[in-house]
């Protein structure tokens, strides 16, 4: 066969129907949503625990997120190694191979696709060094950003040394007549 033969051959309907494509049975996709949903109902229990000074419980419902990110984290790499890979689709003459082509996503579909496990990477990183400043500072909660650990905050507002959150958070407050 010549090199046009064998093109328009593998472009058939009849070649693209054959081939085997193991990311349509991977658990890969399941694997991730489940993390994906743990992940996001252990953030859910830690902010309500923290909302309830149940600090020492948050700081280990922070842990067992930071699993669970780390799942969704190895999920999705794992599954976008598969995607970058070459997929084949063989014809049978009988029980022996007769022809094989090789197909392959296009380039810039599979780069777009390795955005989402590294914006997850990013995460895990970004939640690993906020377990570090929770164990060294006291804990913080995921759904606000604070500047100073949830536990200060929580200390200066019920000593009333900060007014309102709208001022600066490392302000000195006047304290009765000093």
């Amino acid at each position: 066969r010549n090199a046009s033969t064998i093109l328009e051959h593998c472009s058939s309907e009849a070649m693209t129907s054959k081939v085997y494509n193991d990311l349509k049975d991977s658990r890969n996709g399941n694997v991730l949503m489940l993390m994906i949903g743990l992940k996001s109902l252990s953030d859910l229990f830690h902010d309500i625990l923290l909302a309830k000074d149940k600090d020492e419980w948050a700081i280990k419902t922070s842990f067992v997120s930071f699993f669970f990110l780390g799942g969704a984290v190895w999920a999705t790499f794992s599954y976008c190694a598969n995607m970058a890979e070459l997929f084949a689709a063989i014809e049978y003459d009988g029980e022996n191979p007769s022809c094989a082509c090789l197909y392959k996503v296009p380039d810039l579909a599979c780069v777009l696709a390795f955005a989402t496990p590294f914006l997850l990477m990013y995460q895990f990183l970004t939640r690993y060094w906020g377990l570090l400043h929770a164990a060294t500072y006291g804990d913080y909660l995921f759904c606000w950003n604070l500047k100073v650990s949830h536990r200060l905050l929580r200390e200066n507002i019920e000593d009333e040394v900060i007014t309102s959150l709208t001022d600066s958070l490392l302000a000195v407050g006047v304290v009765g007549d000093k």
